[in-house]
């Protein structure tokens, strides 16, 4: 028996390390197997990392693009807000217009009546004015008051209406500057403004350029309205006259205002602003002894307008533009403005 015992012994072993040798062997094909798929699946974890880091870039763009847009939306809601709201006062505005324009078109039928009336009466007239009715009336200016003074500017600029025209005509014979088609309208508008003088009323008519003087042939301060041989003279001097020398707006207030009594209305029929002044006119700021600038004449103006709003008489003024002239209007309109008056530019079909 004990033989036997030592002849198993040997087998045994071989097993033993048959076995560790195959476990040994399993260990090497797992580390064999782990490298193999670490190296096969590295490059496409690089792969998922580029486009994740796109990715997020991506998304702070969208991110960004998505706040301006959102401001955009919120800007675009202000501007829409502000649209409703000028529409809103556009129809307010519109209504209004609509409402005048209705009030103007009875006034309109009002004074196509009033025109009707106005030509039966002017065949009556002491100074008969050729022409419609509806041309010699002036919408907005009527001729009123107890003592109405009209001042005539007969200064070289009121022959033409352009600057190079004015210039010809100053070195033209006289009847050149009498037929100067400015010219003629306003010998036409102020026999107009004589005409319209209410019957009980009285007036005065003064011509004005480097001086102004009455062009009343009689001794008489003021003529009546009901005198047609004075108003007969007072036109004859009207056709006399040539324009020309330079405009003393001034000297004409001041010859107006020293009328006794004191003239209740005044209108005027001018072209532009003054280029002459009484007294020391180089006192006044842009004024010099050779030159009158545009600010001179703004200055010229002033002082004048000064003394007709402090005599408190209301101021008409008949305005026949002058080329280069742009601020005769708005100081005229001021002034008809600020006495109670008004400031009319007339068609060149008026009268």
């Amino acid at each position: 028996m004990a033989r036997r015992s030592r002849r198993e012994a040997p087998g045994f072993n071989l097993a033993f390390l048959d076995i560790m040798s195959c476990g040994l062997g399993a260990v090497i094909l797992i580390f064999l197997l782990m490298k193999h798929n670490a190296d096969r699946f590295t490059p496409a974890a690089e792969t998922l990392e580029s486009d994740l880091s796109t990715a997020t870039q991506q998304s702070a763009a969208l991110e960004e693009e998505l706040q301006n847009l959102v401001a955009i939306q919120d800007e675009g809601r202000k501007k829409a807000g502000h649209l409703r709201a000028a529409v809103n006062a556009s129809e307010v505005e519109l209504d209004k217009l609509e409402a005048e324009n209705q009030n103007k078109q009875g006034v309109g039928k009002k004074l196509q009546k009033a025109a009707t009336t106005l030509t039966q009466k002017q065949k009556s007239a002491p100074i008969p004015i050729q022409g419609k009715a509806v041309e010699q009336y002036i919408i907005g200016m009527s001729v009123e008051g107890r003592r109405i003074a009209i001042l005539l500017d007969t200064s070289a600029s009121m022959t033409d209406e352009n600057l190079i025209d004015i210039v010809r005509r100053k070195v033209q014979a006289d009847a050149a500057k009498k037929a100067g088609p400015k010219w003629k309208r306003a010998l036409k508008a102020t026999r107009w403004l004589v005409s319209k003088v209410p019957a009980s009323s009285e007036y005065s008519v003064i011509g004005f350029q480097a001086s102004a003087s009455s062009l009343s042939s009689s001794s008489a301060t003021w003529l009546k309205a009901a005198d047609t041989g004075a108003a007969g003279n007072v036109s004859a001097k009207l056709s006399g006259i040539v324009p020309t020398g330079g405009t003393n707006f001034e000297a004409a207030v001041d010859r107006a205002l020293a009328l006794r009594p004191k003239p209740s209305n005044i209108y005027i029929v001018t072209d532009g602003l003054p280029t002459m002044g009484v007294g020391r006119t180089p006192m006044l700021k842009g004024c010099g002894k050779n030159k009158v600038s545009e600010e001179c004449r703004s200055a010229l103006f002033a002082r004048a307008s000064a003394k007709l709003t402090g005599a408190r008489v209301p101021v008409n003024v008949i305005l026949l533009p002058m080329e280069g002239d742009p601020t005769a209007a708005d100081a005229y309109w001021r002034l008809s403005l600020y006495t109670g008056g008004v400031m009319l530019a007339p068609p060149r079909s008026w009268p």
